[in-house]
């Protein structure tokens, strides 16, 4: 600013001196120069500052004061007009004294002067006044403090309303659109709001839809429509919204439907869409030819098993054999076949009463005798004529003289070496025990040998002057053996011990160590060993197979022969892996690897000498071959004397030799009066024995380690014990 007071002071100095553009003279050219190089100065200071760029700028500012001084100095004329001891071309007010040189607002013109002393932008008060400017923005003549529109030329100032605002920069002015509705005269022409044209409304939904159109009253939109009244509850379907709630058919409830006849049936639902009614209900597709009887049409054309086709059949056996055709009522197969009625079975070849079986009640082609000793003939049993019943088509031999010491019946009469009459007096018939001669094979009950006149050395299953009884026997084992009832006791009665003192259990197991305990649990816990041994002693395992540890508590994770303990076919699958290559062969099984079978007939081994009553053959497990002469489950069992195959008494029509008789469980000992073997009874030895709610037949009977001998009574495998056989002693 003050280099622009400078600027204007020098030119107002100057132009008072007479130095004026055109001046010829040198001194005012001089001054001229120094004016515009100050005009200059001050031009690009401005410049820069409006750019924002303040280097230089107070330089340049300070240059244009300069020259402007400089210019002051160079005027020509120092003369004193207002004699107050300025000179003319130092005097701010070179025309009324002023010694004092005051300048107030700092603007190059002394106060005495200075129409506006306090505005430095004015000398004069103008138009405005001072401190006013007079600026014109809108250059129509009249300046801004005195213009009702300043920034809009409107010389002649029209103000419509008199509200000060010039009418053209006033929204209310002649020329506005009166068309809003506000209650304001925006043209004024004494009338709000004569521009509002109304527009089209519409109301409410559906059947009450309604027209009415949008007005203005008193500076207010108002609208004149009004909406109809609900027509109903919108249940139908016809697309039209009955209820006015926007939505059409909202109402429609859905009814369930039906297509389709047999597979092809399907339900659905009668709805509402766009106004129309639609079933959803689509029948499904045929399934076949409906050729089977079921009663259910899959071909879908509402005839159930039309396409069924008859076929021949037959019925019943033997004579009463019959034949038919099938047909299809109501989904079911019907069959006209009906079988003949059944007639008392005879011996001829045909299925009389009709069970599938040929003379069944007849004893055909079972292997019979006829003559006795060597004359004694083998031959089948063949009808007779009238199918009444059997004969035997043996052939006897002729008899021989008879021979003494062969136990047999040479002679074919009936009597055998020493019985024999021919026989009298032969030094083979000498030597009897109870009567009975050594050559017999019934001497000593057929369970010895005659050794000496009377004297019996008896199997050792047996005992008594006739070798006629079992020894009494307690878990498998004679009373006599010296390992029975663990040592530790005496057998005094079937699987009865009584132990030695300081022992107990069933087989005197259990010793002076019971009550001790193994890592805390007492010996008599089935926990102790960890459940998977025996506590024989303080904190003293003996593992069971297949377990390893102090206290039994691992399972053995190694191998045998190469395969792992958990592999099933370890130990050749019929045992387990109880230690580094050594097995535990399950029953019946042995060998290094299990690889091998064995069995036992009733509790005795395949290779025993006492196997069958050793009057047999032990062929599979509890199947004993018997010798000619022996019968019955273990062989036990020799036909008495007084047996004649010719005239053989019966057993419930089987005769006492056929292996049918007593139902192949016990001996015929006279007609119709059967001797059963242990686990049988009934008086044919038709029922079961039950060990524990299980038959003897069982496999699982007696924990499938010993048989079923008696109710509840179990007959353990060797090497197990208990009254179940759950115990083993391995």
């Amino acid at each position: 600013m003050l280099a622009q007071r400078s600027i204007r002071l020098a030119v107002e100095k100057a132009d008072a001196a007479g130095c004026r553009k055109g001046s010829k003279t040198r001194e005012c050219k001089k001054v001229l120069k120094e004016i515009e190089k100050a005009k200059s100065a001050y031009k690009k200071a401005s410049v820069r500052q409006s750019q924002t760029k303040p280097d230089k700028t107070i330089d340049l500012y300070k240059k244009a004061w300069e020259h402007a001084h400089k210019a002051m100095g160079l005027i020509p004329n120092n003369k004193d007009s207002d004699s107050d001891g300025v000179p003319d071309d130092q005097d701010n007010c070179p025309n009324i004294p002023n010694a004092d040189q005051v300048d107030t607002d700092g603007d190059g013109k002394g106060d005495a002067c200075d129409g506006c002393p306090g505005d430095s932008a004015k000398t004069e008060p103008g138009l405005c006044g001072c401190g006013v400017s007079d600026v014109d923005s809108d250059k129509d003549g009249t300046p801004d403090c005195k213009d009702n529109c300043p920034a809009l030329a409107n010389p002649g100032q029209e103000d419509c309303n008199n509200n000060g605002i010039g009418d053209v920069c006033d929204p209310i002015n002649p020329s506005a659109n009166d068309s809003n509705c506000d209650g304001i005269d925006q043209n004024c022409n004494g009338v709000p709001d004569d521009g509002y044209v109304p527009t089209a409304t519409s109301c409410g939904v559906g059947v009450c839809a309604a027209t009415g159109s949008m007005t203005c009253v008193n500076g207010q939109l108002a609208d004149t429509c009004q909406a109809g009244q609900p027509t109903g509850t919108d249940a139908d379907c016809d697309g039209i919204d009955q209820n006015c709630n926007g939505v059409a058919d909202d109402g429609y409830v859905p009814t369930e439907t039906s297509c389709g006849v047999g597979v092809c049936a399907s339900t659905g639902s009668m709805t509402c869409v766009n106004g129309q009614l639609v079933d959803t209900c689509q029948a499904g597709q045929p399934t076949g030819a409906d050729a089977d009887c079921d009663g259910i049409d899959q071909n879908c054309n509402g005839v159930a098993d039309e396409g069924y086709v008859s076929v021949a059949t037959s019925c019943g056996i033997g004579v009463c054999a019959a034949t038919g055709w099938t047909s299809c009522v109501g989904g079911n197969v019907f069959d006209s076949c009906s079988p003949g009625n059944p007639a008392t079975e005879i011996c001829d070849g045909l299925d009389n009463d009709c069970d599938g079986l040929i003379d069944e009640d007849f004893n055909l082609g079972s292997v019979c005798s006829v003559g006795v000793g060597a004359c004694q003939s083998s031959g089948v049993y063949v009808c007779l004529a009238d199918g009444s019943g059997t004969e035997c088509n043996g052939v006897p031999g002729e008899p021989p003289p008879e021979v003494c010491n062969d136990l047999s019946d040479n002679d074919c009469d009936g009597t055998t070496d020493c019985d024999d009459s021919d026989c009298s007096g032969a030094p083979d018939c000498q030597i009897t025990c109870n009567g009975v001669a050594a050559n017999d094979p019934a001497v000593c009950s057929g369970n010895g040998d005659c050794v000496a006149p009377d004297t019996c050395e008896c199997m050792a299953a047996f005992e008594g002057e006739a070798c006629d009884m079992f020894k009494t026997r307690c878990w498998n084992k004679p009373y006599d053996d010296p390992t029975v009832c663990s040592g530790k006791g005496t057998c005094v009665e079937r699987d009865a011990c009584l132990c030695d003192a300081g022992y107990s259990g069933s087989v005197c197991q259990l010793g002076p160590n019971y009550a001790v305990r193994c890592y805390g649990e007492l010996n008599s816990d089935p926990n102790a060993c960890s459940g998977n041994g025996v506590c024989s002693g303080p904190d003293s395992c003996n593992c069971f197979d297949g377990y390893v540890g102090a206290n039994c508590e691992s399972e053995f994770s190694g191998t045998c022969y190469d395969l792992d303990a958990a592999d099933p076919d370890a130990c050749s699958g019929h045992g387990r892996c109880v230690g580094e290559n050594e097995c535990r062969c399950d029953p019946y099984w042995s060998g290094p690897q299990c690889a091998y079978h064995e069995w036992y007939c009733y509790s005795e081994h395949v290779e025993s000498e006492n196997v069958c009553s050793r009057h047999g053959t032990c062929k599979a497990t509890d199947i004993c071959d018997c010798d000619d002469g022996y019968k019955g489950l273990t062989c036990a069992y020799k036909l008495p004397d007084y047996f004649d195959p010719a005239n053989p008494y019966t057993c419930f029509e089987f005769r006492a030799d056929d292996p049918r008789a007593c139902n192949g469980r016990g001996h015929c000992e006279d007609w119709d009066m059967c001797w059963c073997e242990p686990g049988f009874l009934g008086s044919g030895c038709e029922s079961v024995m039950i060990c524990y709610g299980l038959d003897m037949f069982d496999d699982n009977v007696c924990s499938g380690h010993g048989g079923c001998v008696g109710l509840d009574v179990c007959s353990c495998h060797s090497g197990y014990f208990g009254d179940r056989c759950e115990s083993s002693s391995n």
